[in-house]
This record gives C-alpha cells, sequence and structure tokens, in this order.
C-alpha cells in the first residue's frame, strides 16, 4: 500500500513537472503505438503552429552525435511495432508505408538544423571528458577597403593571404583524429599573416563539419577584416570580424575576435607586423580571441509553395546579461522588407513583432539558448529571397544570411499518348510541362527508329519548337515542347522520347510513346461529332467552323445553330460574340484541352459575363 502511493506521488510530480516545462520542451511528446496514433498525429500536424512546436520538441531530444540522436528520436516517436510498418520509400514486397512524404518526416527534417550538433541546443559550457581539443587550420584573406585611383573613383576591396588558425576547439570523441596535430607555425616572418584565434569562452558549434571539410571535399571559404565596434577606443586592441562558410549548404559562422594584450618588457622586445602594425607572438602570429559569434547551420533551404520553413540562426557571446534586438529581413532582387523582430534585455520582457502574417519565433529560446531561429509557414513563391539574421548583442552586431528558394517539378505529360496519323500528312506530339518553379528548365526530344543499327543510343531530334512560358497565379510556370512528324519520313515503330530536367528534379523524367499504323486498335478516344441536321444552304453557311485545340485541327462539322448557342439569347454586340465562341469551344473540346488553355478560356468566359448587366445591357 505504501508503495503504491509513493507511486501515485512520483506519477504526479512527474506531471506537474511536464506542466512547468515551455511548450516546445522534448517531456511533451506523445509516443504513437498504433497507425490510428499516427493518422491522429498527421491531422494535428496539418495546423502550422503544431508543426513548429514538434520541430522545437524534437530538437530538444539531442544525441552525443547525429547517429545517436537520429535513434533517440525515432524512440521518442514511435513504438517498435509502429515503426516496423514503415521504410523510407515505402517499397519491398512486405508492404510497407513510407515514411519520407509524411508531415512527421518533414518535422524531423526541420529539427536537424538543431540536432546535428549536440552542442547547439546547450549553452557555453567547457570541454567535457567526452571531447577532444584540436587545432583547425584554414587558408583565409585578409580583406581591406582601398581609396580609388587619385580619389576619383569608389573605393575597391583588396585581398591578401593568410592563415587563420582556430586554437583548442572541441569536437566529439568519436571523430577520427589520429591523422590530426597540433598546429606548428612556419618560421618567424614579420610579413606574414597569420591569425591564432582561441575560443574557450565562446562555442563553435559545427567545428568538426570544418574540420572534415577538406576529406570531404567541401571548400570554406575565409575572410578577415578589421573592424571599429561602437564604444571601443582602446588603443592596445584591434578588432577584426570574420567569416567562415562551407561551401554547398554547411554551417556559416561569423566571428567578431579581438587582439590579445601583450606586454613589452626591456627582456622582451615585441616585434610587429608590417602591414597592419599588431605586435607579434613569439611565433610571429597575431594573437585574438572570439568575443562573439552568429552562425546557421543551414545557409541553404529549398521549400515547396505552401510548405514550412525554418531558418536556423543562433549566437554565443562571451559576456551575459546584455540586452538582445533581433531583426528579420527579406532581401529579393533590390528590395527589402522586414519579416520579424524582437527584442529582450535582463531588465526587459521579450517583446516580438511580426511583419510576415506565417512567421513564428519562439521568445524562450532566445532567452534560454540564444536561439533565434525563425519559422515561416505557407510559404509562397513571393517569399523566396535571401533571409537575413541580424542579431545585436550590447555592443556586438553581426548577421547571416539564409538563402531560401522554392522548388517546384514540372508535371510532365506526353500528347497523345497514342501516336498514328489520321487524316493529315503531319502530326504533332507535345512535351507539356506544367506547374514548375523556378523558369529554367531544360527539354530533349530524340527518336529511335525501329531499323536504328543502335538501338541502345537514340538519335537526337534538333528541330523541336516552344511556346511562350506562362505564368499562374501562385508563381508557377508551364511550357510546352512539340516536334512535328512527317507521314513521308516517319517510320512506323518509332520511338519519340522527351526528356525534361529540373533542379526541383532528383533525375530527369522521361516520357515516350510510339508510332503506330494507321489500321492499329489503339485510337485517339475522341467524343463523338454532332450530326448534321436537314437545313438549307443558307444556315449551312453560317454554322460552318472549324474547332481547334493544341494538337490540331480536329475537323469541321455541320449543326443547326439551335445545338451550338448555348449563351443567352440576349448577349449580343461583340463581347457577346465573343463570349458565345468561348462557351461553345469549352463544350465541344474543353475535354481535350490542355490545363493552362482551359483554365485561361474559364477565366475569360467569367471575365465576358461580368461585362453585362442583369438585363442583358454591355456595361
Amino acid at each position: 500500500m505504501f508503495q503504491k502511493k509513493v507511486l501515485t506521488l512520483l506519477f504526479d510530480l512527474r506531471d506537474q513537472y511536464k506542466k512547468a516545462e515551455p511548450a516546445s520542451s522534448a517531456v511533451h511528446i506523445l509516443r504513437m503505438e498504433t497507425m490510428v496514433d499516427f493518422e491522429a498525429e498527421e491531422q494535428r500536424l496539418c495546423d502550422a503552429q503544431a508543426f513548429d512546436t514538434l520541430v522545437l520538441q524534437i530538437a530538444c531530444i539531442g544525441g552525443k552525435n547525429t547517429k545517436d540522436c537520429v535513434h533517440k528520436v525515432l524512440d521518442r516517436l514511435f513504438s517498435n511495432a509502429l515503426m516496423a510498418r514503415f521504410n523510407m520509400k515505402g517499397k519491398g514486397k512486405r508492404g510497407k508505408k513510407p515514411l519520407e512524404n509524411t508531415k512527421v518526416y518533414r518535422a524531423i527534417q526541420g529539427s536537424l538544423p538543431f540536432t546535428h550538433s549536440a552542442d547547439f541546443l546547450e549553452p557555453t559550457q567547457p570541454p567535457s571528458i567526452q571531447e577532444h581539443l584540436v587545432d583547425i587550420v584554414l587558408d583565409c584573406y585578409l580583406v581591406e577597403e582601398g581609396g580609388g585611383r587619385m580619389g576619383m573613383f569608389a573605393a575597391s576591396f583588396t585581398r591578401e593571404k593568410a592563415t587563420f588558425v582556430l586554437r583548442k576547439i572541441p569536437v566529439p570523441e568519436d571523430e577520427a583524429l589520429d591523422s590530426f596535430t597540433e598546429f606548428q607555425p612556419p618560421a618567424f616572418d614579420e610579413e606574414a599573416l597569420i591569425f591564432e584565434v582561441t575560443a574557450s569562452s565562446v562555442q563553435i558549434p559545427g567545428a568538426d563539419v570544418l574540420l572534415h571539410a577538406d576529406c570531404n571535399e567541401q571548400e570554406v571559404s575565409c575572410e578577415v577584416s578589421q573592424f571599429y565596434p561602437r564604444g571601443e577606443n582602446s588603443e592596445h586592441e584591434a578588432w577584426f570580424i570574420g567569416s567562415l562558410q562551407v561551401a554547398g549548404g554547411g554551417i556559416s559562422l561569423t566571428l567578431v575576435m579581438k587582439t590579445q594584450p601583450m606586454v613589452e618588457t626591456k627582456d622582451v622586445l615585441l616585434k610587429k607586423q608590417k602591414k597592419l602594425g599588431l605586435p607579434l607572438s613569439e611565433t610571429g602570429t597575431i594573437l585574438m580571441s572570439v568575443q562573439y559569434n552568429v552562425f546557421t547551420q543551414a545557409p541553404v533551404v529549398s521549400t515547396a509553395i505552401g510548405g514550412s520553413v525554418f531558418l536556423d540562426c543562433g549566437f554565443r557571446a562571451a559576456e551575459d546579461n546584455q540586452d538582445i534586438f533581433v531583426e528579420w529581413r527579406l532581401q529579393y532582387k533590390g528590395h527589402g522588407r522586414r519579416i520579424f523582430t524582437l527584442e529582450s534585455g535582463p531588465n526587459v520582457m521579450a517583446i516580438g513583432q511580426a511583419y510576415h502574417n506565417n512567421s513564428h519565433m519562439d521568445e524562450d529560446l532566445v532567452r534560454t539558448h540564444q536561439n533565434v531561429s525563425l519559422s515561416l509557414s505557407n510559404f509562397k513563391v513571393s517569399d523566396e529571397g535571401a533571409y537575413i539574421c541580424l542579431v545585436t548583442y550590447g555592443q556586438f552586431q553581426a548577421q547571416q544570411v539564409i538563402n531560401v528558394q522554392v522548388l517546384v517539378p514540372p508535371r510532365v505529360q506526353l500528347i497523345p499518348k497514342v501516336l498514328q496519323f489520321q487524316d493529315g500528312a503531319t502530326e504533332k506530339v507535345v512535351c507539356d510541362m506544367s506547374g514548375y518553379y523556378p523558369l529554367d528548365v531544360q527539354v530533349e526530344w530524340t527518336q529511335l527508329p525501329p531499323s536504328s543499327p543502335t538501338p541502345e543510343e537514340p538519335t537526337p531530334i534538333s528541330q523541336f519548337y516552344f511556346s511562350s512560358h506562362k505564368q499562374h497565379s501562385d508563381g508557377t510556370y508551364s511550357l510546352s515542347a512539340f516536334i512535328l512528324i512527317n507521314q513521308a519520313t516517319a517510320e512506323v515503330g518509332t520511338t519519340y522520347t522527351c526528356r525534361v530536367s529540373h533542379v526541383a528534379l532528383e533525375e530527369p523524367t522521361v516520357l515516350n510513346v510510339t508510332l503506330v499504323s494507321a489500321g492499329s486498335s489503339c485510337l485517339i478516344r475522341m467524343h463523338s461529332i454532332p450530326q448534321p441536321k436537314e437545313v438549307d444552304r443558307w444556315t449551312e453557311k453560317r454554322v460552318m467552323f472549324g474547332i481547334y485545340d493544341n494538337i490540331g485541327v480536329l475537323g469541321d462539322f455541320k449543326a443547326h445553330p439551335k445545338d451550338l448557342i448555348v449563351a443567352p439569347v440576349w448577349l449580343k454586340g461583340f463581347r457577346g460574340n465573343e463570349l458565345q465562341r468561348c462557351i461553345r469551344k469549352r463544350k465541344m473540346v474543353g475535354d481535350r484541352m490542355f490545363y493552362d488553355d482551359y483554365h485561361n478560356l474559364k477565366k475569360r468566359i467569367k471575365y465576358l459575363y461580368k461585362r453585362f448587366n442583369r438585363y442583358g445591357k454591355h456595361r
């Protein structure tokens, strides 16, 4: 009985502890046991706020490395029985469901900028026993502003080669560090530019990425320039700002550094670097320490229209209890606008102001974990661009730029599905690409006759044609590419292939159609044409007209005027005549038109209807 009371008390304490935790804490994650729970969670994540909260909750789980973190995340979200019913692509013969297209998987992906490194969400701490201290040596450039020629032209920038050394940086213990040694400076040279930087009081998240960039064939860009922070007028200290970025979407760091004081005595005479005039250490390096760091682990982000975007940004500082001001801005094609601002401090309650309807920042994470990341939901093409994360902390100010690109793959279809010559001597094959973004798309046409001596190598078709680009209301584009096949030169059995490449496609989309003989039983499905009625010759001439869509002329036919005039009889004048023609076209060939052409036709009909009032008079 006593044990039962103790257990009940412990459960009550646990529940009270959970209530005291912020909404972004991982303790609020409910484990899914069955497919019913999973489907209910998918439905709940349709809400943007719930989705962003789950991303932050997953990010708090953490782990000693990426593999351990993923294992803990999946164990927290899924039971073993439920996880066994999924794999990544849903492939195989066991009927497993794909995980990669679910909202839960997107939430896990959104948390990767946090969980990629275990030190991202942790406050500044000294290196633990499980970490090794290494030196990271990078090729760098000293960037300086130089005056124009004789003061008549705009200022230019000079770049001089330098060496940038991060000393005693902690990295996880499971890294293969046998091949890494301590930095050994070259022979003393007053002209050499060697920046020796320590970061004992400021963390460098993702330092292991910098360490292994060369082995992973990733280029690291490094630039250092001198600057003058507000309120600093010391003659014995110089300030520098450094920018480190791993190519291909790796980590990006902006470091604010100051030189370490060096005392000159009678026994020790300090030598100075010739270009900068700064004192050199005994080994000929410029000693500096990191005071402030603004970073992102995802400087390049892509998303689909209507999706959610997580913009990763954080900071670290050597000093505590300073005022914080965060500003997110969007810059695109020379135009900028404010997205979100937040002001916080030791004596000021965090005040956030959203200038974008679908933007959100967790104010608790700003104070507790120095995390100023931004979430955007219902993303549009107009939201694409460079997002600037500007963080002001006390006297320091630095920024990161996250480039967000919308990627929507094209929907490709080949028209007709079955190719054969009808009445004419030429047939058109159309490769229709719709609903894609960005604009650039590559199309290749090839043909493979049955009598080809190299059946594995189709012949490229150099002569093909394009329609004009069309832009839809959501910002996506459509385009058609077509070829003309001559009956005199075409060979039955020839396969025509359209290959479409786009930046949003992992692999090109390939569609083909084969030319069949006219006597084949495979015909293009067409609706029956109305049969002509007995009318006089004058009426017959009036109702003769041809129906044309993007495939070609389907043929002229005769019909009674009453069967064709489906618009109200009171529509008169040139607007009324155009409206009647549009309605006829939609009725007769609407089901065989391209989606974009049919959509434009409906818009035109709607516009023309608005040009008449309720009494049938033109406005």
